[in-house]
């Protein structure tokens, strides 16, 4: 059991389905904080978590991504592409790597 990651989805689901890009960052951040090892023999939750963070972004979060934010997607979405090639199988690479084509989308 990954007692952080059950926080960062009990956070998640208190939160609207269109989080603020400042809610989203601090997500993201607390998924950095985890173990990266920790992270992938909890697959599920981490895409469960990925799931709800791109739904956001893509939702309407990405309209409030601006020049000075916008580094730390890029960032998140760089942490999520390292992560993506520790592990397999290839669907979750996949979906891991999805999720950071999205957060380095920008709308301008």
């Amino acid at each position: 059991m990954n007692l952080q990651l059950e926080d960062i989805l009990v956070s998640l689901h208190s939160m609207p389905t269109i989080m603020s890009v400042t809610q989203e960052l601090e997500i993201l951040q607390r998924l950095r904080g985890c173990d990266d090892q920790a992270l992938i023999s909890r697959l599920d939750l981490l895409q469960e978590i990925l799931s709800v963070i791109e739904e956001s972004h893509s939702g309407g979060g990405i309209f409030e991504v601006n020049d000075s934010n916008y580094a730390q997607f890029v960032a998140a979405a760089d942490w999520l592409e390292r992560l993506s090639k520790q592990h397999r199988p290839s669907q979750h690479r996949a979906m891991i790597s999805g999720v950071a084509t999205t957060l380095r989308t920008r709308f301008s």
